[in-house]
């Protein structure tokens, strides 16, 4: 009985030993891939400023450039996550991360996909500037003067003095 608990004490001091080891040889890796994701988190408020300059040269509305600002920012973050696994060479987890983003996003696509559709639509309603806040329309049923024109959703009042939200792809896609 001595013997097997002297065998087992030995196999758990050489794993932890062994588990030691590997530690000490990775951890420049992982002083790096600590490194790689910090200058990812700056870099990307860096961007963040850059994109926030840029966009409101060419667009008015704050949403559509906040949206553009955070997915640039979100990028350069997810690419500063993707290298620091492939340093710690964690490819195949990187590689399914990547895959993982992508299945989740066409079932989030599917889920949303009248959100995703008025949201769409009304990015290009905002950048094409079809019509004006104040201008009248009729569309479908609705007629009346625009009071606001949101990602989402128009807000039109009617003659009759009624607010009306209609959706973005209403709008978008029916005769105006």
């Amino acid at each position: 009985m001595l013997y097997d608990f002297e065998r087992l004490y030995s196999l758990i001091v050489n794993k932890i030993v062994f588990w030691f080891e590997v530690f000490v040889g990775m951890l420049p890796n992982l002083l790096l891939a600590i490194f790689v994701v910090w200058f990812a988190v700056r870099f990307s408020r860096l961007i963040r400023k850059m994109a926030d300059k840029y966009f409101h040269r060419f667009l008015e509305n704050d949403s559509v450039i906040k949206i553009g600002v955070t997915i640039a920012s979100y990028i350069v973050i997810f690419i500063g996550f993707y290298i620091a696994l492939a340093i710690l060479n964690f490819h195949t987890v990187a590689t399914t991360l990547v895959a993982g983003v992508g299945v989740v996003g066409l079932a989030l696509s599917f889920a949303f996909q009248d959100l995703a559709t008025n949201f769409i639509s009304g990015v290009f309603m905002v950048i094409e500037k079809p019509f004006m806040v104040g201008d009248f329309i009729e569309t479908g049923d609705y007629e009346g003067h625009i009071q606001e024109i949101g990602l989402r959703a128009i807000t039109i009042r009617t003659l009759d003095e009624q607010h009306i939200i209609i959706p973005s792809k209403e709008i978008f896609q029916n005769p105006i």
